[in-house]
């Protein structure tokens, strides 16, 4: 994240799905499975995959940087395991097309906006088709079963068998949470944010 985004003024280490601000979802379930940072583990791993050097190509943009610096690290951070990586660095329009041919690339790095609720992450759900094709049951029976709940708090209960869930079946590496900055002229009034700029009720105090 630091490689990423430059400090850690701008980005936050949390395994939840959802910011912490949101206190209807929020939840730190899984935890456990967040970030370990076991290298000897990792290569565990590679060798029960039984991985044998075969490239593996991360797919990534320029035309955002965070995306770019995160792609950099991640190859050189896999490289340290004894992966063959390389990078393939396109422009964000021709990305969108091509993250869902997965001859192109064997991942790719991207980001989410904030979402309101959890049923707004496509990758969380084998139903939405989204780049990665989650393909868990599990995941999708558990999104259904948070819309029959008669209250939020039971809501948000399912909701963390979900995210413990999510851990165990990783269609996507949460690396963690990053913040922006929006600067204006102080003549602006009542301008605000949220998964990109509201101008409702936005005007100039001359």
């Amino acid at each position: 994240m630091t490689g990423s985004v430059t400090s850690d003024q701008f980005y936050k280490l949390d395994p939840g799905l959802m910011l912490e601000e949101q206190v209807d979802w929020y939840t730190d379930a899984g935890k456990e499975n967040y970030f370990q940072n076991d290298v000897d583990r990792a290569k565990e791993l590679l060798d029960e995959a039984g991985y044998d050097n075969e490239l593996v190509t991360i797919m990534a943009t320029r035309d955002y940087d965070h995306h770019y610096n995160a792609a950099i690290v991640l190859q050189q951070e896999l490289e340290k395991l004894g992966m063959n990586v390389e990078l393939s660095i396109i422009d964000w329009a021709a990305m969108q097309e091509e993250i869902y041919d997965p001859s192109a690339h064997d991942m790719f790095v991207s980001s989410f906006a904030t979402r309101s609720i959890p049923h707004q992450f496509p990758v969380l759900s084998k139903r939405a088709e989204f780049a990665g094709w989650t393909q868990s049951e599990e995941l999708d029976r558990l999104l259904d079963e948070i819309k029959l709940q008669e209250t939020q708090e039971d809501a948000r209960a399912v909701f963390a068998e979900l995210q413990e869930q999510f851990y165990e079946d990783l269609p996507m590496i949460n690396i963690g949470k990053f913040h922006t900055i929006t600067s204006m002229d102080e003549s602006v009034e009542g301008f605000d944010e949220l998964v990109g700029p509201i101008f409702w009720n936005v005007s100039l105090n001359d």
